[in-house]
């Protein structure tokens, strides 16, 4: 009866404050038993899950850093394309100037594609040259059709 009493007696807040002093021994108990299970050689299954655990990270470090150097690698490859890309698209505007030049015009069927091969090289980090032989055929050179190249002649 005296028992009662007190458990009546006492307030929510030193309940709960008993209640995790006990889960947080009970806890710390069962750590220390699993610390000498496994300094005699028995494994819980708790260890066993930590184990897996630290495993698992392990194997996530080693693929994390062979992905870090996969990615480098592309990266490089990708720097590469990129430099010849830019030098093929150059090579091929000086082509196109040195045609349109030599022409005096910019045929009409060609002009679309002379605009993507420079949005391209733009595209692709391309320099002022490219820029400034593109700019001097567009804006110098008129463009004709096919029709009006055959009355011409």
């Amino acid at each position: 009866m005296d028992y009662i009493n007190i458990l009546l007696n006492t307030g929510l807040s030193q309940v709960v404050l008993v209640l995790f002093a006990a889960i947080f021994v009970l806890r710390s108990c069962v750590e220390v038993i699993d610390w000498l299970l496994c300094r005699f050689g028995i494994k819980t299954k708790s260890a066993l899950a930590k184990e897996g655990i630290y495993k698992d990270m392990e194997q996530l470090k080693k693929a994390d850093a062979q992905a870090d150097k996969k990615f480098t690698a592309i990266e490089s490859t990708l720097d590469k394309l990129m430099i010849a890309s830019r030098e093929s698209l150059a090579y091929k505007i000086n082509e196109k100037y040195r045609k349109y030049l030599h022409l005096g015009y910019i045929p009409s069927d060609e002009l679309g594609e002379f605009m993507n091969l420079h949005d391209a090289y733009q595209g692709v980090g391309g320099n002022h040259s490219g820029d400034a032989k593109f700019d001097y055929c567009v804006n110098n050179l008129e463009v004709k059709d096919e029709f009006e190249r055959e009355f011409e002649a």
